[in-house]
């Protein structure tokens, strides 16, 4: 979704191969078409929360293929869930045949190979690695491959997935930011779970330690740098280097998170009532004038209508 927080739901059935290729293109991530059969027919319903995309497609037949977004574009992993049907994804010179209940993985900023050789449907999660607590190395090495749902609690959340998908179009707007919430704890639990059972890259486990400290203490205004790389024990120039992968730096990743709580409470309608300075300081934003500018920045909208919205 562009800017406010509201969540952004719709629904596309088509038989112009270039309609369903728009909507997956800016719902999900880039994509272009090569080939599709005769008779083409798409169905694709998404939803848009922040920076969380899902959308479940039923098509037929097609071949597609991206370049990868521009370098502007924040990067957005994707898990595809087959639902039924199946398919073979490739990238970064790995590629993965997936069939009904399994899912795949591969990055919207990187060349990738969609195949679906028969009519089939599927649950697409695109999501950028900062929401899921992981550094981008975590999760571009399994890129192009079939996750394990040998894993029981992976399993799990693929079946979750897919019900939370119909769920969002199921519930009243109050209630569909905490299914968003659902649907990231458990990529994120499922994620940790994959990671123990191999063998992460060091800088890796350091920045999956200091994005949970960050979750923990983003109400405290001292929290930064320094204070984040002294209570983990290690350099703020070790700490910065763990985050170097994920785009942005640490300052900007403790910003980028208050934005998205404070966000979520002007959103609340249970919080209705508190000011919205209020809520700017205990987010540690200080001057409202400021946080007003940041959230304008971050979601398009002023914090009245991020309140309005939701």
């Amino acid at each position: 979704m562009a800017g406010a927080t509201r969540t952004s739901v719709g629904e596309l059935r088509t038989r112009d191969s270039a309609s369903f290729e728009q909507a997956i293109s800016t719902k999900i991530a880039p994509i272009r078409f090569v080939s599709s059969t005769v008779g083409f027919f798409g169905r694709f319903r998404w939803a848009q929360r922040h920076g969380l995309h899902i959308g479940r497609a039923t098509n037929g037949e097609v071949r597609a293929n991206s370049l990868g977004e521009s370098a502007h574009e924040t990067p957005r992993f994707v898990f595809c869930v087959q639902v039924s049907g199946r398919g073979t994804v490739e990238q970064d010179g790995r590629r993965a045949e997936v069939g009904a209940g399994q899912v795949t993985l591969y990055r919207s900023n990187a060349p990738y190979e969609l195949v679906f050789p028969a009519p089939g449907e599927r649950v697409g999660v695109a999501i950028p690695a900062a929401a899921l607590g992981v550094a981008p190395r975590s999760l571009e090495r399994l890129t192009g491959t079939r996750l394990d749902i040998s894993d029981p609690l992976l399993a799990a959340v693929v079946q979750s997935i897919i019900t939370y998908e119909n769920t969002l179009h199921a519930v009243p707007e109050a209630q569909r930011r905490h299914v968003f919430d659902l649907i990231v704890g458990g990529l994120r639990a499922s994620l940790g779970a994959l990671e123990e059972r191999g063998r992460p890259d060091p800088r890796d486990e350091l920045f999956r330690r200091a994005a949970e400290l960050v979750e923990e203490r983003l109400d405290d205004p001292s929290l930064g740098p320094r204070t984040v790389a002294e209570a983990l024990f290690v350099s703020t120039r070790s700490l910065q280097q763990a985050f170097a992968a994920s785009g942005c730096g640490v300052a900007q990743f403790i910003r980028e998170r208050r934005l998205e709580r404070a966000a979520g409470d002007l959103a609340d309608p249970a919080l209705s009532h508190v000011p919205i300075g209020d809520i700017a300081q205990r987010w540690c934003f200080g001057s409202p004038s400021h946080f007003a500018e940041l959230v304008r920045a971050r979601f398009g909208v002023s914090p009245r209508d991020l309140r309005t919205a939701g």
